[in-house]
């Protein structure tokens, strides 16, 4: 029983240093794979924005309808960087948070593991001590074992607990990109509707103008 519980503390805690190299690589991975599926998607949509401009610029004949096709495309690009830069911030902010978040689990898991070491080599220094005594054999493994019990419940109960925490404010940093994305889109959507508005009422209709971040 001694050697099962001892052996099932040392295997938890080789697994959450394999899980961490694991998730680490996993995260980075994800980053570079947003970040070049975000530029492509930009580039398309520039290269439909440019396309859809060009169909406008077409119908300009006079000078006031230039210069109302010139302040569409103006507040179009500005719509369109501010959205982006909102967005840019809210994921470099929830990275951010993130990287913060795993540091503090490593650092309370981190303690944990060195205090669960400390507290079972004193376990089995004290089962030393106390055979060197001359103390009932069965009452020194009895001890040892309840010694080697209470550190992996322990030890169990911290990993939880800082695991518990990591995910609320996980959680709770989600939800705060997801409401600066709301607002980022909402934004845009208002900026676009009134430069498509003010673009009609010199040019008439104008067709459908629309661009992701």
């Amino acid at each position: 029983r001694l050697s099962k519980i001892d052996q099932n503390l040392t295997e938890r805690m080789g697994k959450i240093d394999a899980r961490r190299t694991e998730r680490k690589t996993k995260i980075e991975d994800r980053v570079d794979e947003r970040k070049d599926r975000v530029t492509e998607h930009r580039e398309r949509m520039d290269e439909r924005l440019s396309e859809h401009m060009a169909k406008i610029e077409e119908r300009a004949a006079t000078e006031t309808q230039k210069q109302a096709v010139a302040a569409f495309r103006t507040a179009m690009t500005q719509a369109i960087n501010a959205r982006r830069t909102a967005v840019d911030q809210a994921v470099n902010a929830f990275h951010g948070t993130v990287g913060q978040l795993v540091a503090q689990r490593k650092t309370t898991i981190d303690q944990a593991i060195s205090a669960a070491k400390s507290a079972k080599q004193a376990a089995f220094d004290k089962a030393k001590t106390d055979c060197a005594a001359s103390v009932d054999a069965r009452t020194v493994r009895e001890n040892l074992v309840a010694a080697i019990k209470s550190t992996k419940d322990t030890f169990t109960i911290t990993v939880k607990a800082a695991q518990d925490a990591f995910r609320t404010s996980f959680e709770a940093a989600k939800n705060t990109k997801k409401a600066a994305f709301e607002k980022a889109h909402a934004d845009f959507k208002a900026a676009l509707e009134k430069a498509k508005a003010d673009l009609k009422a010199v040019l008439g209709n104008t067709g459908s103008t629309s661009t992701t971040p």
